[in-house]
Parts: structure tokens; sequence; C-alpha cells
């Protein structure tokens, strides 16, 4: 009993001495805490359902960037074909009969135009001829020419009202072929991106080839030669050969001023990589909520632990994944992230 009790003692002080060497180290360096190295798999599939013609690769299998994976070939091209060519001969029968509808129009228009303006000009000329005839009478018998102003008033007024019906059939006639203009445009358009549609739908009625997007190795394969699958079913999934990026957990009560966009050093905490050069990487993101510490990354086990999300971008490197590293923002100092993890490590119950 007293020497559990002495256990319990013994743990508390490593936990105070624990608790105050992270602190002072916090508050020689800016920044430094843990994180486990990770990539994101590839899944590579298609928004429309496939037939696969042949795969040539098999689970596990390294491949290169541009090498082939896979042939498929897209199964709902006809269907999608004959259901574009029937919106298409629809929208030419509209335009057909919108266009000889617009055009009947204008010949009304031009046919009651001349009638119009033709009556109007009769009027002008047996106002003229009366005009003409009561103006040689009068001077026949040298009478007063008085009553001919009433005359002229009479054809200056069916002039105006002839230059007003011009204006008013040149604007309705405009319209008209505004109409006809803009409606053949919008048809057009219309028919012309159906057209586009139509040439993607016939260029992937071809065999459609896939290739690795970047070096990795399959993760795995959902399909085999000569089998439909479903739009967005997984053909295969394809992991990087080294790990893109380091996720990285900082304690919640510890101050930092990590910003995205930064750039921080990645260290391997493993001695075997001990005299490796520390890799540059880019923050991401820093998440807005506090989430729990991955099991691998705590001290003890069962003690829970929680803080902030790091996301930290990495290039070509020689680390694996899952593997845990240092993040350090500064490396100004004689310890590094790594030197410092490795003295907690070193640290034992006894």
């Amino acid at each position: 009993m007293r020497s559990g009790k002495i256990l319990i003692y013994i743990a508390w002080v490593i936990a105070l001495i624990l608790l105050a060497i992270i602190t002072l180290y916090n508050q020689e360096k800016v920044d430094s805490f843990m994180g486990l190295t990770q990539s994101k798999q590839r899944t590579l599939n298609f928004p429309f359902p496939v037939e696969v013609q042949k795969v040539y690769v098999m689970i596990g299998e390294e491949v290169k960037k541009g090498q082939k994976l896979a042939d498929v070939l897209r199964v709902d091209t006809k269907d999608k074909t004959f259901t574009i060519n029937a919106k298409i001969n629809e929208l030419e029968t509209k335009r057909t009969l919108k266009t000889d509808e617009i055009k009947g129009d204008l010949e009304s228009l031009e046919v009651k135009r001349h009638k119009d303006i033709s009556k109007i000009d009769l009027q002008i000329k047996a106002l003229e001829q009366k005009e003409n005839m009561r103006h040689a009478l009068m001077h026949s018998v040298n009478e007063s020419e008085s009553g001919i102003g009433s005359m002229n008033y009479k054809i200056e007024a069916l002039k105006a009202e002839k230059a007003n019906l011009e204006v008013l059939y040149d604007t309705k006639k405009a319209n008209l072929q505004k109409m006809l203009n803009n409606t053949n445009n919008r048809i057009d358009a219309q028919i012309k991106q159906l057209q586009s549609k139509e040439q993607v739908l016939h260029n992937e009625s071809k065999v459609i080839s896939i290739y690795a997007p970047y070096n990795g190795s399959i993760g795995s394969i959902g399909c085999t030669s000569g089998e439909a699958l479903k739009a967005y079913t997984p053909v295969l999934t394809i992991h990087p050969v080294y790990p893109q990026y380091v996720t990285g957990y900082i304690h919640e009560d510890v101050q930092t001023d990590i910003k995205i966009g930064e750039k921080v050093l990645i260290e391997p905490l493993s001695t075997l990589y001990k005299d490796k050069t520390p890799i540059e990487g880019v923050v991401l993101s820093i998440s807005t909520r506090i989430v729990s510490f991955p099991v691998r990354l705590k001290r003890f086990k069962v003690v829970p632990l929680w803080g902030y999300k790091v996301l930290i971008k990495i290039p070509e490197n020689n680390l694996k994944l899952g593997q845990k590293v240092s993040v350090t923002k500064e490396v100004d100092h004689n310890r590094t992230g790594a030197e410092f993890f490795h003295m907690l490590d070193s640290i034992k119950l006894h």
C-alpha cells in the first residue's frame, strides 16, 4: 500500500517536471510542436457510367507519373446523343416557325403601310387637282383667291400625317426585324451549345485511358476487365510515394503566432533520421476549434490531450507515411524541435 503511494507521488513529481520543461522551452522558442506525416490518396472515377476495357496494374504496384493504368468506355453516350439531337431538331423547328411568323407579320405590315400611304397620297392628289382647278377658275374671272389658303392647309396636314405614318411603320418594321434577329441568335446559341455537348459525347464514346497523376503506388482496384461501373464508382486509388502533408498539433494552453502561409521546418523525431536536413513546409490551415490529439502523439496514452490542428504542405521527401515529426517555426536556437522531444523521451519512470 505504501509503495503504491510512493509510485503515485513519483508520477506526480515527474509530471510537474515535464510541465516545467515544456513551459521553459516554450518561453525559449517561438513555436515547436509535433505532428504526423500523411498523404491524400487520389480516387480515380468518372461522373458517368463506364465499362472497364482493361486494367494494366495490380494492387501495391508502384507507378510513374503518366503511366497508363486502365482503359474504360463510356456507355451512356448513345442515349444522351439521341436526346441532344432531338432537342436540336426541336429548336430548329421552333426557329423556322418563329421566323415564318415574324416574316408574315412583316409582309402584313408592308401591305397595310402601302394601303394607308396610298390612301393619303390619293387624298393629297385630289386636293391638289381641286386647288389647281379653283386657282385657274379664279384667275380667268379675275376674282379673289382668298379661299386657296384653306386648301393648302389641308394638303399640308395630309402630308404631315403621311410623314408620321412613315415613321410609325418604320418603327414597327424595325422592332419586328429586331425580334427576328434576337430569336434567331438565341436559338442559334442554344443549338451551338448542344452541338458542343454532342461533340464531347462523341469524343467520350471512344476508349478513355486513365493515367497516373503522379509517382505513387496503387492502393485499391475496384473493378475487373469487362465490368460495368455506375457513375462515380472508383476504378482504382493511387497513393503518392512520399507524404504530401504534415498534420501538427499545438496544445490548447500553448501560445503560438504561427500563421497561414508561413514557412516551417519539419524534422523526423526518430533517431534513425538524426542527420537528415530539415524539410521546409508551408502552413495551409489552422483549425478554429479544439480537437483531440492522436494517441501516437500523447506521452501518456490514457490522459486526454486537446489542442489546435495545423495542416502543412511539404515537398518531395524521404519520410514515411504516418511518421512522427517535429514542426519548428525558427532555427536560431541551439536546440531543434526534434532534440527537445528526444530529451522528453529520455525521461523514464523508475
